[in-house]
């Protein structure tokens, strides 16, 4: 089954009476009287002078003539056809011959057991049809209209088989059986229940059908995009997308941003859950597969990146769990959070270390104090590194109220790691769930991504 469209002739197909001034006999001109047409046929001449004119002459009077069939008027007034030729649209020519035909307001001779433009019948155009998911080809095939289907679509999971549907009596077209949900697998075989066809398999949305099931590409780590695509570890997969993050301890100088040229302040004297708003990043730093280009801080240890879901950015850092916190929804890193954090005269200060494309983002907390701890100081920084986006959590002193590193400066009840949404779905990497990490200072904590 193919649409077929018939076409009316238009302006060009309309009869075309005009009164033309006549003379001579009217007969069609023949022999040496006929000027040769290239093609087929000969237009007369519309001068009388001698030679071969072929044109009528003399007389005068008027008559009323179709200038679009009128062999004796064919294109205009006395522009006679040869003898023999007729005209068709307002041009001469040689009568068809079966199986071809003339068409109204068309020169030429058409096959109509062929032709796309004219199957069957004058001006029944052969479409391909409208449905499918693959673009079928048209053609007039024993006067009827008639369409084939590639045999591949060359799509990237495999393509075909394409196939006809709908021939008997449903919409026609060409259906890839493979990712078609109205003809999944085979003809007439729909999707339901906003189930989507991969492989020739109805499987919900965001799946793919992996070694004889329906999986989850957008989240599994072993087919994280497709089939067969692993994850390699630690990473997990997000959004189809494999993301996470390593971690290491590497010897590294501390970076105090305070005691950089340039650096700014801000958060000073702040005790439980105060913040910043939005700032500025010098450089696009990539986090959780997502280029970030601001931040917020909060005076207990932690950098938010972007609005966090709504604004001013959430006051305090995401609860200590194994697993890090979806309920804060917020791509943040918490290089110390503890609830009992206060900043005092140094306050917090950011600042930006070195040129492009090599420049550091460092952010310090100095001399904060531990309110459950009294007398207790810590100074640790944040170091983002342009181009390589690794995340350094730098830890210079932990000083007790004891005058040594007591389980409160270790971090015993801080949450330590990173986390982000990638694709809208949480993720994190935890490095310290209230266990008393800080045994020694200086520490130097990497967060390097997963390639």
């Amino acid at each position: 089954m193919v649409v077929s469209v018939v076409v009316l002739g238009g302006a060009a197909a309309l009869a075309s009476f005009v009164a033309c001034a006549t003379g001579g006999t009217g007969a069609q001109a023949s022999g040496d009287d006929a000027s040769t047409e290239s093609g087929s046929g000969g237009h007369a001449d519309s001068s009388s002078s001698g030679g071969s004119s072929g044109s009528s002459s003399g007389g005068g009077g008027t008559c009323d003539a179709n200038t679009q069939t009128d062999w004796t008027n064919c294109g205009g007034c006395g522009h006679m056809c040869m003898t023999g030729d007729i005209c068709v649209a307002a041009q001469c020519q040689a009568p068809c011959v079966s199986p071809k035909t003339s068409c109204p307001g068309e020169p030429g001779c058409f096959d109509l057991t062929s032709d796309n433009q004219n199957c069957a019948t004058c001006g029944t155009q052969c479409l391909p049809p409208a449905a499918g998911t693959v673009t079928g080809t048209a053609s007039c095939t024993g006067s009827q209209c008639v369409f084939t289907c590639p045999t591949d679509a060359g799509v990237v999971d495999g393509g075909g088989p394409i196939v006809q549907c709908g021939a008997d009596g449903g919409v026609p077209g060409c259906f890839d059986l493979t990712q078609s949900s109205d003809h999944c697998g085979s003809c007439d075989t729909p999707c339901e229940g906003g189930m989507t066809c991969t492989q020739s398999q109805c499987c919900p949305p965001g799946n793919s059908y992996c070694s004889g099931t329906c999986v989850d590409v957008t989240s599994s780590p072993t087919n994280c995009g497709g089939c067969g695509k692993s994850c390699p570890s630690p990473a997990t997969c997000a959004a189809g997308i494999c993301t996470g993050y390593t971690t290491t301890n590497p010897t590294a100088a501390f970076i105090d941003a305070c005691a950089q040229t340039g650096a700014t302040t801000v958060l000073k004297n702040q005790g439980i859950w105060k913040s910043t708003n939005l700032i500025g990043l010098p450089f696009s730093f990539t986090f959780y597969g997502v280029a970030q280009t601001q931040f917020w801080l909060q005076n207990q240890g932690t950098l938010g990146f972007g609005p966090p879901g709504g604004f001013p950015p959430p006051q305090g850092y995401p609860d200590c769990t194994a697993g890090g916190d979806p309920s804060t929804a917020y791509p943040a890193a918490v290089v110390f959070g503890d609830y009992g954090l206060a900043t005092g005269p140094n306050g917090v200060c950011y600042a930006t270390v070195g040129t492009a494309p090599n420049q550091q983002f460092a952010v310090t907390w100095s001399q904060v104090t531990d309110d459950s701890d009294p007398g207790s100081t810590l100074t640790f920084s944040l170091v983002l590194t342009q181009t390589t986006n690794t995340l350094d959590f730098m830890y210079q002193t932990a000083t007790g109220a004891d005058g040594g590193i007591d389980s409160t400066v270790s971090g015993a009840y801080a949450t330590v790691g990173i986390q982000g949404m990638p694709g809208g779905k949480f993720a994190a990497t935890p490095y310290s769930c209230a266990a008393g990490f800080l045994k020694s200072t200086p520490l130097v904590a990497r967060f390097t991504p997963v390639q």
